[in-house]
């Protein structure tokens, strides 16, 4: 029956299954009953991977699904996320992959409930142990500075959420350069496309702090640099560098005539009509 460990770890590993094909109402009584018996006897690891994913069946619930339904899903699943996070370091450390998961989980559940303060802290300890671990410059770093901006944004704190936000879409910039592959390569077109979503995020927040028309309007030019010329690895030309290095300056130059200058004086219309011929040039040179 259930009531053996080892049966019970086969449970959790259909309910996995059933979650994989999209049973979440299945898999997470399942869940239920194997955790039941883990939580007496069986393997501590197996526990807590089964904890969060029924944890992870919870927030779908709270975000929109049925079960409980709203908050009392969610607190159930934060419950089980802490759970799972304490077994694993009583087994491991903070350097385990799954650490680092489940702390994001937890949250994207504060963020949910409104608990601002937990949801920070759980962010700003996945950053310090991603840092640890592999670096300042590690590209999952963008992820967890993301979700700060967002938690930032809602405790009404606009600089800090676009401080956090600018980080966000330099670490996303830097991973799609690391790349160093051409714009039909899949995976650079999953990694343009994160530039994007921080481009959008960092935009909406840098409407509410003040930003320089000027400064959002050269990101979105150099978005529009990422997408619509080819990049090559490391080993681009002198030429092409340089090509790259004008295209920059050009649209700087661009955007600060385009946009009204805080004195309030407009470049001639044409200038930018000029400018704008200019770029065009570069963008040929860089086909």
């Amino acid at each position: 029956g259930t009531v053996h460990p080892e049966t019970a770890e086969s449970v959790v590993e259909l309910a996995a299954v059933r979650c994989w094909l999209g049973d979440a109402v299945e898999a997470g009584e399942l869940f239920e009953e194997g955790i039941e018996v883990l939580r007496r006897e069986g393997d501590r690891e197996t526990l807590a991977r089964a904890l969060y994913e029924q944890a992870s069946i919870y927030l779908d619930a709270g975000v929109g699904m049925e079960r409980d339904g709203g908050a009392g899903s969610l607190e159930a699943g934060t419950a089980l996320l802490e759970e799972s996070l304490g077994i694993y370091l009583e087994l491991f450390d903070e350097t385990h992959p799954n650490v680092a998961t489940i702390r994001s989980k937890l949250g994207t559940m504060n963020l949910f409930l409104g608990r601002l303060a937990e949801a920070r802290r759980s962010y700003e300890e996945m950053e310090r142990a991603t840092i640890a671990r592999f670096g300042s410059a590690h590209a999952s770093l963008g992820v967890t500075y993301s979700n700060l901006a967002a938690v930032h944004r809602a405790d009404g704190r606009p600089v800090l959420a676009e401080h956090y936000a600018r980080r966000a879409l330099q670490a996303a910039r830097r991973q799609l350069r690391d790349i160093g592959s051409t714009v039909s390569s899949r995976r650079y077109r999953l990694a343009a496309a994160e530039v994007r979503l921080n481009l959008d995020l960092w935009l909406s927040i840098a409407a509410q702090t003040g930003a320089a028309a000027i400064e959002q309007y050269y990101e979105a030019l150099t978005w529009k640099d990422i997408v619509s010329l080819p990049h090559r690895s490391s080993t681009d030309s002198e030429g092409m560098t340089e090509a790259r290095r004008r295209f920059a300056r050009n649209a700087g130059e661009y955007a600060k005539s385009t946009w009204v200058e805080a004195s309030g004086q407009v470049a001639e219309g044409a200038e930018r009509l000029g400018l704008a011929r200019r770029l065009e040039e570069l963008e040929a040179d860089l086909r």
